[in-house]
């Protein structure tokens, strides 16, 4: 796992992309972006749970950007 930034960047082959997550209180969050790809995603649920947010991002990147 890398930072730069603030923000952690995966790497998945020849796939580079960048995000941020978080949980305060009882919401969670995550952007995720990659620039040369041209493709960004935002997702913030009212329930504070990292698992559920881990799931909706590996599903979206999955199905809607491959």
């Amino acid at each position: 796992m890398e930072i730069g930034f603030g923000q952690e960047i995966e790497r998945n082959g020849n796939d580079t992309f960048f995000y941020k997550a978080g949980d305060t209180f009882s919401c969670s969050s995550i952007l995720a972006y990659d620039k040369k790809s041209n493709w960004g995603i935002v997702i913030m649920i009212n329930h504070k749970n990292s698992d559920l947010i881990r799931k909706l991002i590996n599903t979206i990147y999955k199905q809607a950007l491959r």
